[in-house]
């Protein structure tokens, strides 16, 4: 099984030294959305936050939250 990491950005890059195995890419990327979902949960507005998954040697997604105040 391979080893991920995810990674985030909020303005500061927060690195994932933390690694975990996954069974695939598509185990990772609900993961990922697990992650997404509890950065919703304290996003501001004009908050912007990005979290990337990686395994040892490249990123395999990217996803951008973003909120806007109008």
């Amino acid at each position: 099984m391979p080893l991920y990491c995810f990674d985030f950005t909020d303005g500061q890059a927060h690195r994932d030294f933390h690694e975990e195995y996954f069974k695939s890419d598509a185990a990772a990327w609900r993961e990922a959305l697990r992650h997404t979902r509890l950065i919703e949960e304290v996003l501001e507005p004009n908050d912007c936050v990005s979290l990337q998954v990686r395994t040892a040697d490249k990123t395999i997604f990217r996803i951008d939250v973003t909120a806007q105040r109008m």
